[in-house]
Formats: C-alpha cells, sequence, structure tokens
C-alpha cells in the first residue's frame, strides 16, 4: 500500500510541476524557440566526417560562392549544404537554411540561404512579430549578431511586418548603438522619414549613420544631395566631393552639418519665427530669403546661409549682377571681427570651390556686343572667389588640422581646374608643412603635390625628391612606405636608377607585407637591368624567386632573368629559366613564351 501512495505522490508532484512551470518556460522561452536548435548546432558543429566533406565540397566551389545569389548554380550549391546538414544533423529543410544563415552569417551563401528560408511559403508571419518562427529568428539574428551581414536581411525582414517602422528602427539602434545594424537601422529609419516627406528628420539619420561608418558616404550621398538640392542647400555637397566621401576627415564637418540639421528638426512646425525651419522651408522664395538674411536678430550663420542660397538661385535665373551683389553681402556679414567660426570657414570654402554656377552665369549673356561686360563680370566672380579664399584662409585656425590638409586639397584641385599650376603647387606646398597633420593625410598632400609635377609638367625628378624629402616626417609605418614607394617609382621614371635602387632599400628596411616587398625586390633587379649591369640582374632576380616563389611576380622574374642570359649567351642557363619556368608556373603568361624559347634554342642546338 505505501508504494501506491509513493508513487501516487510522485504523479501528483510531476503533474503540478507541469502545470506550473510549462506556462513559465513557454512565455520566457518564447523568441529562443526559434533558434534553439539552429544555437546548438553551431556550437557542437558538425561531426568531424560531415565538417571534412563541406570544406572540400566549398573550396571546390569556391567561384559559384563568391557570386552568390547571382550564379545560376547558386540554388544546387546551396541545396547540397543543406543536404550535409540534413544528413549528418538530422534536421528539416527549414533549420538547415536556419543553421547555414547563422553558421555562414557573412557570407554570401549564409545570406542565400538566409533569403530562401524566409521566402519559403510556409510559416508566413502573423504580422505580429510576437511568435511566428521566422520573426523569431530574425529577431535573434539582430540582437545576437548586429555585425553580421545577415542581421541586415534579418531587419529588412522585420520591417516588412512591423506596424511602426521608426520604434523598430529606434530599438535596434539603442540595443546595439555601435554595430553595423545600427547603422543599417539608420539608413532605413531615413528612407522612413523620406517617405513620409520629414526631409529634416531624414538628413539626420543618414548623416548620423555616415558619421558612424564613413564607408557609407557614397551610398548615402545621392539621398542626402537630392534633399539638399529641392531645399536650397547647394554648400553642403560641394564642401564634400566624390572622391572624399569616405574620407575620416570629413567627420567635423559632417558634425557640423548635423547640428544645422538638428537645428532645423528642433524647430516647432510653422514656427515661423525661426531661422533653420523658415531657411529649410523658404522653396527658394525670395522674400523669405531676404528677409532672414537682413534681420539682425537671426544668428550670423543663418543669414549667410539664407544669402547663399539667395544667391545661387539668382544665379540659375541669370541674375548674374544681383548674385554678384548677394555674395558680397555675404562676405562683408561673414567678415565682420568675433563673428567668425568653423561654420563659416565652411560656408566661404563652398563659394570658392563652386565650379559651374558662377562661371555660367556670367558666360550666357545675350549677345556678343556685351563682351566688355561680360569680362567684367568675370573679374567680379573672380575677385570674390579670392575673397572668400582669403576669409576661409585667415580662420583657418578655428578648424582642426586634419581639416585645414583637407580644404588644401580642395583648393589646389580647383586651381587645377581654371588651370593654374602655380597656384596648386603653391598650396600644396604650404599645406604638406602644416602642423599636426595626421600622417595619413599629409601623405595624401605629398602624393598629390608629386602627382602634379609629374604629370602637369613631366618633372619626375622632382616628384621624387619631394617624396623622398618628406619620408622622415611621417610618423608612421604605412604612410612613409606609401611615399617612399612613390619617390623611388619617380626616380625609376626619371631614369634616375641609382636613387631608385636607394629608395627600395630603404622600403625593405622597413617592416611590411611581403607583398610590398616583393614588388621592392624586382624592382631593384630590374634597375640594375635598366642601368646595364646584367650580370647584377641575373643574380637579382634569380635571388628573388627562390626568396617569393609565391610572387606574381616570380614567373616574370624567371623570363627577365632567362632572356638577360640569352643576351650574354649563357644558353644553358636560359634553357635552364625557361623551362623552371614553365614547369613552376604553368598558367603564368610567360610560360608559352618560355617554351618557344627552349623550342628554338634546342633547334639551333644551343643545349650543346
Amino acid at each position: 500500500m505505501s508504494s501506491v501512495v509513493k508513487k501516487a505522490w510522485f504523479l501528483l508532484t510531476a503533474i503540478f510541476a507541469l502545470a506550473v512551470l510549462v506556462p513559465m518556460l513557454v512565455v520566457k522561452d518564447q523568441r529562443s524557440r526559434g533558434r534553439s536548435t539552429s544555437e546548438r548546432a553551431v556550437q557542437a558543429g558538425l561531426s568531424n566526417l560531415a565538417r571534412s566533406e563541406l570544406e572540400a565540397y566549398l573550396a571546390s566551389k569556391s567561384a559559384t560562392l563568391a557570386s552568390i545569389p547571382s550564379h545560376p548554380l547558386s540554388e544546387d550549391v546551396l541545396q547540397d549544404v543543406v543536404t550535409i546538414y540534413r544528413h549528418d544533423l538530422r534536421v528539416d529543410q527549414a533549420e538547415a537554411e536556419k543553421m547555414i544563415a547563422e553558421h555562414f552569417r557573412d557570407s554570401n551563401l549564409g545570406l542565400y540561404a538566409l533569403k530562401r528560408y524566409l521566402s519559403a511559403p510556409t510559416g508566413e508571419p502573423d504580422g505580429t512579430g510576437t511568435s511566428d518562427p521566422k520573426t523569431l529568428y530574425c529577431q535573434h539574428l539582430c540582437e545576437d549578431y548586429p555585425n553580421a551581414r545577415a542581421s541586415s536581411m534579418a531587419f529588412d525582414h522585420l520591417t516588412q511586418y512591423a506596424p511602426d517602422k521608426l520604434d523598430l528602427c529606434d530599438r535596434y539602434i539603442n540595443m546595439h548603438p555601435d554595430s553595423r545594424l545600427a547603422v543599417f537601422a539608420l539608413i532605413r529609419k531615413g528612407e522612413t522619414y523620406q517617405d513620409e516627406g520629414q526631409a529634416a528628420e531624414a538628413a539626420l539619420c543618414y548623416l548620423e549613420a555616415w558619421q558612424k561608418e564613413p564607408a557609407r558616404g557614397k551610398r548615402v550621398s545621392n539621398a542626402l544631395n537630392d534633399i539638399w538640392s529641392a531645399r536650397g542647400h547647394w554648400f553642403y555637397p560641394v564642401l564634400m566631393p566624390e572622391d572624399y566621401l569616405e574620407s575620416q576627415t570629413l567627420s567635423p564637418i559632417k558634425e557640423r552639418i548635423l547640428s544645422g540639421t538638428r537645428a532645423v528638426c528642433e524647430a516647432g512646425a510653422g514656427d515661423v519665427a525661426n531661422a533653420p525651419e523658415r531657411l529649410w522651408n523658404s522653396g527658394g522664395n525670395r522674400e523669405v530669403l531676404e528677409e532672414i538674411l537682413n534681420d539682425e536678430r537671426t544668428p550670423v550663420i543663418w543669414r549667410a546661409k539664407a544669402g547663399l542660397v539667395l544667391a545661387k538661385s539668382l544665379l540659375d535665373r541669370r541674375k548674374t549682377a544681383e548674385a554678384i551683389a548677394v555674395f558680397q553681402e555675404v562676405h562683408k556679414l561673414l567678415s565682420e571681427k568675433g563673428r567668425s567660426t568653423p561654420e563659416c570657414v565652411d560656408l566661404a570654402m563652398a563659394v570658392f570651390l563652386l565650379k559651374d554656377a558662377l562661371s555660367n552665369g556670367t558666360s550666357q549673356l545675350e549677345s556678343l556686343d556685351r563682351s566688355l561686360e561680360l569680362v567684367a563680370r568675370q573679374a567680379d566672380v573672380s575677385r570674390i572667389r579670392e575673397a572668400f579664399l582669403e576669409l576661409a584662409r585667415g580662420s583657418f585656425d578655428l578648424i582642426s588640422a586634419d581639416e585645414q590638409a583637407y580644404y588644401t586639397c580642395l583648393i589646389a584641385q580647383r586651381h587645377l581646374e581654371v588651370p593654374d599650376v602655380v597656384k596648386a603647387m603653391e598650396t600644396l606646398k604650404a599645406g604638406a608643412e602644416i602642423e599636426g597633420v595626421s600622417p595619413h593625410r599629409r601623405k595624401e598632400i605629398v602624393l598629390e603635390l608629386a602627382r602634379v609635377y609629374a604629370d602637369e609638367w613631366g618633372a619626375h625628378l622632382q616628384a621624387a625628391k619631394i617624396c623622398a624629402e618628406f619620408c622622415p616626417n611621417l610618423a608612421t609605418t604605412d604612410a612613409r612606405r606609401d611615399v617612399r614607394y612613390a619617390a623611388a617609382r619617380y626616380y625609376f621614371r626619371a631614369a634616375a636608377y641609382d636613387e631608385a635602387i636607394l629608395q627600395f632599400r630603404e622600403l625593405l628596411a622597413e617592416p611590411g607585407d611581403d607583398g610590398a616587398n616583393a614588388v621592392a625586390g624586382f624592382m631593384i633587379a630590374f634597375c640594375h637591368l635598366k642601368k646595364g649591369d646584367n650580370t647584377g640582374a641575373i643574380r637579382l632576380f634569380h635571388d628573388f624567386v627562390a626568396k617569393y616563389p609565391d610572387s606574381v611576380l616570380s614567373s616574370r622574374a624567371l623570363y627577365v632573368e632567362g632572356v638577360c642570359h640569352l643576351s650574354s649567351q649563357h644558353y644553358d642557363d636560359a634553357i635552364r629559366c625557361f623551362q623552371e619556368l614553365s614547369e613552376r608556373y604553368p598558367e603564368s603568361e610567360y610560360a608559352e613564351r618560355a617554351k618557344d624559347y627552349v623550342a628554338r634554342l634546342a633547334n639551333m642546338g644551343a643545349e650543346k
């Protein structure tokens, strides 16, 4: 009897535990149900046999994987990988796709697996985002892998069914503020604002994303330019040309633009007394712009911006004389003592850098009889540009050394477009001497100065000397190596082979990767060949192949070594080089030439 009682007691206890705990576990683990199997698979991994099979298969399909999902064989490749997972882990098709998406979350294979899992006809989301397996799995990817490529695709899936897209974006931006996903969510938030007609809020999101991740510059720049052009803010794109969209130096400039955009967003809707909001919504209305420009209660920077928007709109309507007068008024406004700020420097630089509008406005006069007026207007435009440039330079101490160097490059580019090569060189020389500039930015200025000497004047020797002179002043090895290599190449082009050899040897003396060192070693041998030292060239090319057998230059080194032996009538050595080339590097572009030489030498009886 006691045994029966004990069994009944245990049974009742088990039933009670299940009744109380199971609902708690279901609520607590509702989201994890969408990921538990996948997590265990990734953590435990495939069996050794399956992993070896998978690695061998992926290695054989590397070219296909690189092009997934555009490659026509993508479907077959993914299904083969799915089969390996299903067989080894005993899971169904959908679970295998989830595991592959998570396991290869930063590769095209993982993205393609996730895309196929999400597009499967079964298990469509119910729109609530609370219990659907796909929704739960996408939440898992976003929350646990915010820096993986797969999280972006998962986030896009969530936004399709989110009742409030802005709230969803804010959730993941705040959850992982420094992640790749946060940047992606900021861009999606900006697109949502843009769709809703809230341009200032959209621009703010794009700028914040760009500030967090400079590599996003080219992606968001078109959207920003569309917004700014519609609002008349032409000066912002001018300050950030395409070649520099991913530059770290833009960060302070972007921060100032961000600040101005925040001022627009913080202005109350319909707050007509607020200059940022009034300017943003002016629509180019001349009366509104003139009111802002002439209102002494308005901060100078907003008065100046209104004046520049007005001046540009006048130029677009070919009212050149009136536009010049407005530019002069803005210059006077920014020149007043004690009013200069970093943002004033930006605006002054924008006027100097404005390329087409000023010249177009003065070149479309109605008749040839007004040619004298054209000349006079062009002179006025030139004076305006120079005046704004001097205004900007006079306040360069308000911005960082790297910003000064950045603007120096833009000024030099503008001089080259005129063209005025002498002014460009003078500008770059001064920029190279700016104190406190980062090694990377100083390197850019030095390389640009050398390029101008070489390309504009054909002065390769002078270009080489400039690079060699500034090398010791560069604090980082990478910057120093880049400029050293440029010096060596310019010396080579100037046929100053001894100097080129010296620079290449200096390059080899500094820490660097094998690829760069291989190039330097090859060029040293090539310099000996160019200056007529066949014996030295043969020795150096031979040593090069021994030291860098896997370099892409090794086949060429063997080929040149063989040709050098031919010119010295060392036919046996030439045959040895050509045979070694064709055997070791059969895929090389020199392999067929080497075989041809061997055949011709054999026919001549040279091997005897």
